[in-house]
């Protein structure tokens, strides 16, 4: 099922052309809509061109081609930037043409990733997996690389023994604290 909501209208119910369950879904900025689900399903709707067509929903669905395990979650950074994770440590990176499969490094299933940026997406599971990926296009395990390795920068979660159990489910951007202080004396300055 998908829904959409425009404005403070009521949620409408939209024609899917996929039969498996559906479990993420991301847009960008410019109207594009990416869905994945089971079985490999990457569904992109891309809005008729011009203001009109894309606040009406008005556009065409196409599936994207990907080896065919479970998808779970999607996130787009861009049009041009967009990532999926699934079973088994699945990530895909679609480049506004095609999806290309990258090595997780993980063969735990990967229930929701976060794209900001090149260098700045993150993948979480179970059992406290958590990924990122840099510019050099290579996944690692943890929210941070550091170089030389820093010990001490280490949350004590991914230190514990017991090793950690829990199951990350969600990845979450803070407030870019920069922005704020900018904003902050650039206030103070008037």
């Amino acid at each position: 099922v998908i829904l959409r909501k425009r404005g403070e209208g009521p949620w409408e119910r939209l024609a899917s052309p996929a039969k498996v369950a559906l479990r993420g879904v991301s847009v960008t900025k410019t109207g594009r809509i990416h869905v994945v689900g089971d079985n490999g399903v990457w569904l992109l709707f891309t809005p008729k061109t011009g203001a009109k067509g894309a606040t009406q929903g008005q556009g065409s669905w196409r599936a994207l081609k990907t080896p065919g395990t479970r998808l779970r979650s999607v996130s787009a950074a861009t049009d041009k930037l967009v990532y999926a994770v699934g079973d088994g440590g699945v990530a895909l990176r679609y480049d506004g043409k095609t999806v290309k499969v990258e090595k997780s490094t993980s063969k735990r299933d990967l229930l929701h990733v976060r794209a900001l940026a090149p260098d700045r997406v993150w993948a979480c599971g179970p059992a406290c997996t958590i990924k990122r990926r840099l510019r050099e296009r290579k996944w690692y395990h943890g929210p941070y690389e550091t170089k030389p390795f820093v010990p001490s920068v280490i949350p004590e979660v991914f230190k514990s023994k017991p090793a950690c159990k829990a199951d990350f489910r969600a990845i979450w951007r803070p407030e870019n604290r920069v922005d704020k202080a900018k904003v902050l004396v650039s206030r103070l300055a008037e």
